[in-house]
């Protein structure tokens, strides 16, 4: 069969979506934002498929240690098991660091912004490696067509250049990041998430 996590904020209709998958009342409905605190399985059949629908605690920063501990469990029955393999591939094919994308999940997991991004941080360096050896194995094929200063796609004179103005400007950008509120970063990140699929997009144009 096949399992499916129902996975969102509280007060979204999660629950409400498992009674009308199962076709009775399985799971308590409320206005009161974080009343399932546990996760919920109940198998349906759908067109011959028996399907194991799972209704997880709301991802939320936690009121309490048994709210955190339903989240604990939600997180670990979701789609969150397999988001390393997505941040991996996708962000090769993006060519953008796969912290970047690290940071959207782990903050909708209900880590805190500024936790999720130095953690992000701290782990992008180790997924950088692996990426930059397969585009530079990758281009070499390429090499009467790259600029100069290439192995594979990758160009150490931009490299170069680019490193220690990144080493210098990191801690200014900590150092803001302590400073600001939550809300903030999350509205920043965000515009920084759509202007780089904006440039994506245009580029297809």
């Amino acid at each position: 069969g096949i399992r499916a996590a129902i996975v969102g904020r509280p007060n979204v209709g999660k629950s409400s979506l498992l009674n009308q998958l199962l076709g009775h009342e399985r799971a308590i409905v409320t206005a009161t934002a974080g009343t399932t605190r546990d996760t919920i399985e109940e198998t349906a059949n759908v067109r011959g498929i028996p399907v194991v629908f799972i209704d997880t605690a709301g991802l939320r920063k936690a009121a309490d240690a048994i709210e955190a501990e339903g989240i604990r469990r939600s997180a670990s029955k979701s789609i969150f098991r397999f988001s390393p393999f997505f941040i991996g591939l996708v962000s090769a094919m993006m060519g953008i660091g796969g912290g970047t994308l690290s940071v959207p999940v782990m903050n909708y997991s209900g880590i805190e912004i500024k936790k999720a991004v130095g953690t992000s941080a701290a782990f992008g360096t180790v997924i950088a490696i692996p990426a930059s050896l397969g585009f530079m194995l990758g281009g070499l094929h390429q090499a009467d067509v790259l600029p100069p200063f290439s192995i594979g796609y990758v160009n150490w004179m931009a490299f170069l250049l680019i490193v220690p103005i990144t080493l210098i400007t990191v801690p200014i950008g900590v150092n803001l990041a302590h400073r600001s509120s939550q809300f903030l970063l999350q509205k920043l990140f965000a515009l920084f998430l759509g202007i780089t699929a904006l440039r994506m997009f245009s580029d297809l144009i």
